[in-house]
């Protein structure tokens, strides 16, 4: 029934083309086509997508969210509408390597064990920004509580209110990676490009989220501030910031053309066991019980995830990274290679 419906609205389109005339009115467009979070198109093949999205939040290993009372839209609906992976690791600790490795697959210098200000901790690797710009695409990343473009230092936004109504959002440019890749092509964009996120009611991610048209890049980095990512505040204040914007993003024509994926999780995981540089990723650290600082939730969005979709197979950052970058149709950069990728255990 499922594909039925996705072929009644795709061969409209089709003939539209074929005809050489215009495609429907934005009025049209704007229509959802499904109220489901996940699998609305689990029996179509997924070779529209074409966008991905990652949002980071702070933190939290993986027992700290999963079960918790303390993130009930989390637990009674996002996890049981669409896909978990629950044998999921990051990359190292603190927090900025995580950063770095999700999107470069490595961190050069002091950031592999330091949360650095950018001035301190140029990276000068490929990324997936670099990658994204070579095939002539663009990414944005979404900061929360950010001040201005590209902002590469600390900000305390006293007036921002979060997700669960309080007053007061820090901006941390460790948790916003374009601004570390100093070198062309992405400083080259990254004031345009690296953008504040706004807020649910205006600003630029409201506006890419529209319904109407498509206004996401090829990738998008999204960090929410530092009280609705978990860092400064608790879980339910990042619960609460999940129920504002994942249906903000459900509602998308990006979405609901199944042109998107989206790929939630934490930087990284807390406990005694953590040790500032240690790898988290490689077989030594794939216990989660010895070491609880390297296991992480991973939550997938798509429309071709059934929804409730568990999987126990082993996943870290490096493979979330191969992941986009299959999706996107890039080339992996070296630390992602021969590593699984999600796609096939969440119908990607």
């Amino acid at each position: 029934m499922r594909l039925i419906r996705y072929l009644g609205r795709l061969l409209p389109a089709v003939a539209l083309a074929c005809l050489g005339l215009s495609a429907p009115s934005a009025q049209a467009a704007a229509q959802a086509d499904f109220t489901s979070l996940c699998g609305a198109m689990d029996t179509t093949h997924p070779g529209t997508i074409k966008d991905v999205m990652f949002i980071l939040f702070e933190n939290k290993s993986y027992g700290s969210i999963v079960g918790s009372s303390q993130a009930p839209y989390t637990n009674d609906t996002l996890i049981p509408d669409c896909g978990l992976a629950s044998d999921y690791h990051n990359y190292s600790h603190p927090s900025l390597p995580n950063y770095l490795a999700l999107t470069s697959g490595e961190a050069q210098g002091k950031a592999s064990d330091d949360d650095c200000l950018p001035a301190g901790c140029p990276q000068s690797q490929a990324s997936i920004f670099s990658q994204v710009q070579g095939i002539g695409r663009a990414w944005r990343e979404y900061a929360e509580a950010m001040p201005g473009n590209c902002y590469a230092s600390n900000y305390d936004n006293t007036t921002y209110v979060n997700a669960n109504g309080s007053a007061g959002e820090e901006y941390y440019p460790r948790h916003a990676p374009p601004v570390y890749y100093d070198t062309s092509p992405v400083s080259t964009v990254c004031g345009k490009w690296d953008v504040p996120l706004g807020t649910i009611s205006s600003g630029a991610l409201q506006t890419a989220l529209s319904p109407s048209s498509n206004g996401l890049p090829a990738f998008s980095f999204v960090t929410p501030g530092g009280c609705d990512d978990m860092h400064d505040c608790g879980v339910t204040v990042g619960d609460d910031w999940l129920q504002e914007w994942i249906p903000a993003i459900q509602r998308s024509y990006a979405y609901q053309h199944g042109q998107l994926a989206v790929f939630i999780t934490f930087d990284e995981g807390t406990g005694s066991d953590a040790t500032a540089g240690e790898t988290c990723s490689d077989a030594a650290h794939a216990d989660a019980v010895t070491y609880p600082s390297c296991q992480v939730p991973m939550i997938v969005m798509s429309p071709y995830t059934t929804p409730g979709t568990n999987s126990d197979a082993y996943f870290n950052h490096l493979s979330t990274l191969g992941t986009a970058e299959d999706l996107l149709g890039l080339p992996r950069l070296p630390a992602a290679e021969g590593l699984t990728g999600l796609q096939s255990a969440f119908g990607l």
